[in-house]
């Protein structure tokens, strides 16, 4: 069956509507890795609820009025889900190489506080950064800091100001107590792909929120394409049974609705067979249902989680 080759082709289509380089050899692991690093940088949401940390609002009252502008006009998108507000990202989100440690690290977003200019695919860097946490469809805004201070992304001060306004959102581990590192520390393991456990107001917080493998890809992605893969597996033994009776019979296609299903069809000359794998946001469990409808047989598979490459597209 060529499930695997039609997928890989759905995924390299992907990657080129968004702007990303893949190579000749890559695989299903590696398109997804990108995609899905790509999609986890960006800001997709119609609108955002904002909420505002007292110390954000102390930062804004230093911020020169140029820039306070500047800031009104990004706020203003990310209400309004205006996805402009992807060109003050850093430009490193087309690279598909780049992870972003303070995303990755803490799952902190940074935006230039800079103009919108037309026609450009970034604004210009900026002198100020706006430091914000993004939680479905709503963000936190939790300071303002100069681009210029070292080692910005692994300073934990923003996990505290975290805790202090919102203590619900961190992943606080149980029975456990956390390690004092400072921003080198942090650095250095986190350059080694090594997962580590850090003191945040007396809680014990996993310094990479979602854990990385040994060769630096979040274990979040490793799950995600090893989620498909295994629905891939479970559908080509679907029809195992069939192919091994009548294997000069059956054609397979495997394509990718606009509704953001995908459709496996099986036409052997009398009847055809569709297999849809919906993309369920809270499909946990595995099950399938066979519907009769007009000589045809609609069977629905619900794998793993699999709403999780419901981002990829």
């Amino acid at each position: 069956m060529k499930l695997r080759n039609d997928f890989k082709k759905i995924l390299k289509s992907n990657a080129h509507y968004y702007g990303l380089t893949i190579n000749k050899d890559d695989e299903i692991d590696d398109l997804m890795f990108k995609i899905i690093n790509y999609k986890e940088s960006i800001f997709t949401k119609s609108s955002y609820h904002l909420n505002y940390s007292k110390h954000f609002l102390k930062q804004l009252e230093n911020l020169p009025k140029k820039y306070n502008d500047y800031l009104d006009n990004i706020l203003n998108m990310l209400k309004n889900g205006d996805l402009n507000v992807n060109k003050f990202l850093t430009k490193q989100i087309k690279t598909t190489s780049f992870y972003d440690d303070f995303r990755i690290l803490w799952g902190l977003y940074h935006l230039h506080i800079e103009k919108l200019i037309k026609g450009k695919a970034f604004s210009e860097r900026s002198n100020y950064l706006l430091i914000l946490y993004k939680n479905n469809s709503n963000i936190y805004l939790v300071d303002i800091v100069e681009h210029r201070e070292p080692d910005l992304w692994y300073k934990k001060r923003f996990l505290e100001i975290i805790d202090n306004e919102w203590s619900d959102l961190l992943p606080v581990l149980q029975g456990t107590s956390g390690s004092d590192y400072n921003e080198k520390d942090i650095k250095l393991y986190r350059n080694s792909n090594i997962n580590t456990v850090i003191n945040v107001n007396g809680k014990a917080v996993m310094s990479t929120i979602n854990g990385i493998s040994t060769n630096g890809t979040p274990f979040q992605y490793v799950r995600e394409s090893l989620y498909m893969k295994i629905t891939l597996e479970k559908i080509e033994k679907y029809f195992q049974i069939d192919t091994a009776i009548y294997p000069h019979k059956f054609f397979y296609t495997f394509i990718k609705h606009e509704n953001k299903n995908f459709y496996v069809t099986k036409n052997n000359g009398v009847s055809k067979q569709i297999l849809i794998i919906s993309l369920l946001e809270d499909s946990s469990y595995i099950k399938e249902i066979k519907i009769n409808f007009d000589n045809d047989y609609l069977s629905m598979l619900f794998d793993n989680t699999i709403s999780y490459v419901e981002k990829l597209f």
